[in-house]
């Protein structure tokens, strides 16, 4: 696994790719579950 965490961190053509994902995997979930408001009756 360390070796793995070695090759994004060094490798910007891995690790880059792998971090936009992960933001907009993060951001998906945010906007969906945060910001995402009942109507009020």
């Amino acid at each position: 696994m360390e070796h793995i965490y070695w090759a994004l961190v060094s490798d910007i053509s891995i690790g880059l790719p792998a971090e936009i994902e992960a933001h907009r995997k993060q951001y998906e979930f945010f906007r969906s579950n945060l910001l995402t408001f009942m109507k009020y009756e």
